[in-house]
Order: C-alpha cells, then structure tokens, then sequence
C-alpha cells in the first residue's frame, strides 16, 4: 500500500517546488529551474519511459495522485458520461497546449508553466471529487492520449495469463476492488485488454487478484501497434497529428525558421489589420501554420492515401469503408511521430541537460543559506553535435522500419491475400516515406536552444 504515496508524495513536493520557483523566480526561462526541470529535463525524458516502460509515469505523477485522492476521499458514484469515454476532449486539450506553446511560449515562460501545472491540479482534484476513480487521467489529461499511444510499443506489458480464467471468474476483483485492493483505477478489463495504452503499472490488480492470473513480461517492441484487436479513431487521428506536430514544432526550433517566416510575413498584409509589430505577425503566422499543418495538412495527406487506396481496393472487388483505412492505418504513424519526438528531444537531454547544473546552483544559492558555488553557464553538451545527428538517424531508420513493419502486418489482419494487403498499403508507406524524409531534413538544420529563440 505505500508503495505509491512513497513516490507520489515527493514528486507532488517537487511540483510545488516548480510552481513556486515560477512564480517567484527570474523570469528568464534558461536560468528559471521551474522551466529548466519541466521542460528540458522532464518533458524531454519522460518521451524515453514510455518505450521501455509504457505508462509508468502514470504511477508517479502527483497530477494523478491528487486526482485518485480526491475519488477515494469523496466516493463519487458518478461515472463519466458514456459519449465522452474516448480521447477527443484529451486531444483538443493536447493540441490547445501546444498552440499556446507557439503563440505564447509556454516552455519560455515560467510563470506560464507554473500556471499550467496548478491548473492541472486543480482539474484533477475537481474531476475526482465528482467522478469515480481516475477519470481525469483516463479521459481529460492533455497528454494521456500521447502517453497511451507512444506505450504501445513498449516492451512490457501486464497481462493476463489465460483471459478464461478472468472471465470464469465472478468476483473480479482486478476490476472492482476487494480487500487488499481499489481496483483499477484506468477502468481497464484485464480480460479484454490487449493494449498497454491504458494499463499504468499501478499493479492494484495484482495485488487483488486471487487466482493468480496475471504476469508482467517481455515483449515484442510495438507489439500493440498490430496486435491490438480494437481500433479507435481517436488515437489514430491522434497518431497523425502527433506525426505533424512533432515535425512542425522541431521545424519551428531549427534557424532557417524564422528567415521563412520572415517571407511568409512579407507577404501576408497583416499590416492591414493593424498588425504592425514584427513580433506579433511572426508569432500569428507561427501559430496559424501549425493548426493548418498538425491539424490539416498532414491528416488530409493521410486521408488521400487511404482513398487512394479505398480506390485500389475497389478495382480488386473489396470494399472498405474510408474510416475503416485511416481507423486502421492511423496505428503506423505511432512510430513515425514518436521517433521524431525522441529524436528532437534527445538534442535537448544531451545538448541542454548540463545546463539544469548551474540553474541549481543559482537556485540553492538565492532561495537557501547553502552556497552551492559559482555557476558555470557554458558547459559543453554531453556529447558532440555529429554524434547526437548521427543517434538521431538510427532511430529514425529504426522506427521507419517499425512503421513499415506495423503497416505490413495490419494490412495482412485486415485484408485478405497479397495483392489487397499490397493495394492498401502502398499510399500508406508513401505517406509515411515523405513524413519521415521530411524528419530528416529538419533535423538536418541547424537548431536553436530551447529557450534561446
């Protein structure tokens, strides 16, 4: 029963911290441990637990916490309505963030940051004193639907060892509860579940289990992407505009950005509106070509490849619907978004994490009576720029393959023989070809720090 509290209690102590060092501190990003912690060292490695471990952070998270707190202090008999149990409200929160973060700069702005978190907090806590269990984290969380994709591929998972057995069981107490445990929290069947995109490691169903029906193992890499018996519209919407907002947010942090922006501007007459700042008109245009890029651009490719191939199936004589091809082939596009999301982030772990050092040392050495030394503001990266690129790629050339590999294997569940697996797949794979070209070359400029532009 500790096991929990003992890693909530000091993670919710250090969201405190964050929240108060944003308030209260300098507001220059880089030397703010608020927007240093959250941003160049949290948000940047968090991405990494999610291919090992899948949802894990889930465990930790204090936002969680609060919000499974606040459930079991009220005992809420209320469920969250049966229309909304799906990821839309979660990815228009996801996308309304990463908006703001283009039109306002949320990762250069502590207080922002700050705001934010307690935001979530207060969220969390409200939705629990409402609605049973973890509603919060299952259905409104900003990230959950980026969490619980990304985990898909992870390489263990919490299963049940004979699904029979679970269901020739009257009790379940994995699900419901029982002595020596709440039940899941996720609201997670283990009989039916076959993805890791909602199962957080909390282990309170094994803890409850008394037939000894559940085993954590090794498995495959990104063995949900094809084995995953159900497929939702939700996450493969999501995996496309993942797929298009990591590409377009790493273009906006490369050099050669701004000078396009520049061109854009100079010929957009927003000056007629009585946009006259420069800053302004960059940070309008910015804004706006992300929605039509994430939002647009990318998911209307993706939906031309699959009429593409509705068409090329046509002409074989199967009929498909088009929600059927993207639901379906959505799922390919978890490794291209995901591997972008490593990559991009891996230049600011290795290039920009020492810089956490000093902003500590300035931290200790203003809010406490310890001297923790002068800080030391130009430390070299962890390893060299050529290296980190050339990291950068292999995961690229080794998600590539994941994609491809998904899609192969999702055509063959879904369509009969070779020459339909073929037809179906084909847009796709080009689809994903110029996506993960087009990763390639972005990260191939050279790119601004974090909070430097």
């Amino acid at each position: 029963p500790a096991l929990q509290p003992a890693t909530q209690l000091p993670l919710l102590a250090l969201f405190g911290l964050v929240v108060f060092l944003g308030l209260a501190d300098t507001a220059q990003a880089g030397r703010n441990l608020a927007t240093k912690l959250t941003w160049t060292i949290w948000w940047a490695g968090i991405i990494f637990t999610f291919i090992l471990v899948g949802r894990l952070w889930c465990l930790l998270c204090p936002i969680g916490a609060v919000n499974e707190w606040a459930s079991r202090f009220a005992q809420p008999a209320r469920q969250w309505p049966k229309p909304l149990r799906n990821l839309w409200i979660a990815n228009g929160t996801f996308v309304l963030l990463t908006w703001a973060d283009v039109q306002l700069g949320v990762v250069r702005d502590p207080r922002v940051t700050a705001w934010i978190i307690l935001l979530l907090l207060v969220s969390a806590a409200l939705t629990g004193l409402f609605y049973q269990r973890r509603t919060f984290c299952r259905y409104l969380c900003p990230i959950t639907g980026l969490i619980g994709i990304y985990s898909m591929v992870a390489l263990v998972e919490l299963r049940a060892k004979k699904c029979e057995a679970c269901q020739t069981h009257r009790e379940k107490e994995c699900f419901l509860g029982g002595p020596m445990n709440v039940g899941c929290p996720m609201f997670e069947r283990l009989w039916e579940m076959d993805s890791n995109a909602y199962c957080n490691l909390c282990f309170e169903c094994v803890k409850g289990c008394t037939q000894d029906n559940l085993v954590l193992r090794v498995r495959s890499f990104g063995k949900d992407l094809w084995g995953a018996t159900r497929r939702h519209l939700d996450e493969a919407y999501l995996a496309v505009v993942l797929a298009g907002a990591s590409l377009y947010l790493t273009g906006e942090m490369v050099q050669p950005w701004h000078e396009a922006l520049d061109r854009i501007a100079s010929r957009v007459p927003l000056h007629l509106l009585g946009f006259t700042s420069h800053k302004t008109v960059e940070t309008l245009i910015n804004a706006v070509l992300f929605l039509v890029v994430a939002l647009g651009l990318i998911p209307l490719l993706v939906l031309a490849a699959a009429w593409v191939a509705q068409r090329l199936l046509a002409w074989a004589g199967k009929a498909v619907r088009l929600r059927e091809i993207v639901t379906v082939f959505g799922y390919m596009f978890i490794p291209i978004g995901l591997s972008m999301h490593l990559a991009h982030n891996l230049h600011h772990l290795l290039d920009e994490g020492p810089g956490i050092v000093p902003v500590i040392q300035r931290t200790v050495n203003r809010f406490t009576p310890v001297w923790a030394g002068v800080p030391a503001w130009d430390l070299p990266p962890l390893l060299s720029h050529e290296v980190v690129y050339w990291m950068q790629m292999l995961l690229f050339i080794g998600f590539y393959g994941v994609s491809l590999y998904a899609g192969a294997r999702l055509a063959r569940r879904y369509f009969s023989n070779a020459e339909t697996t073929f037809r179906a797949t084909a847009p796709m794979v080009l689809v994903s070809l110029v996506l993960m070209l087009l990763n390639v070359y972005v990260l191939s400029q050279p790119m601004s720090a974090r909070h430097s532009h």
